[in-house]
């Protein structure tokens, strides 16, 4: 006999959100009705110089958030190693020839070699 089991959805929404914006809002509502469990992973963004403090930012998605009682919030960064790599500086680096190999999977690098052969 098989037993059926539930599981749980999650789902997580990373981003600096610096500051929340009502669009960040607006998604994270729709999200918490589909799933059961939305994170709102908030980056410590060191590499965009947030005006905001992580702590700020934190504060400002839990009050703006806080009727919605299936959301929690985390606070992260990337390790100390890939914190400074952004997928815009990787794109402008591509778009130039450069090597972005170390930044990015070897599937991206292929991508973007199939790119320039496109006339990209």
């Amino acid at each position: 006999m098989t037993q059926n089991r539930m599981t749980k959805t999650r789902i997580i929404y990373p981003g600096t959100f610096d500051p929340i914006t009502n669009g960040h809002i607006d998604l994270v509502a729709r999200a918490s009705k589909m799933f059961d469990e939305v994170v709102v992973a908030i980056a410590i963004g060191h590499h965009k110089n947030p005006v905001f403090s992580l702590e700020e930012r934190v504060g400002f998605a839990k009050s703006s958030l806080s009727h919605l009682d299936n959301v929690e919030f985390v606070g992260f960064a990337p390790s100390e190693q890939y914190s400074f790599i952004s997928s815009t500086l990787v794109r402008e680096i591509a778009r130039l020839n450069g090597d972005v190999g170390k930044f990015v999977p070897k599937v991206v690098t292929d991508a973007f070699e199939r790119k320039h052969q496109q006339g990209w």
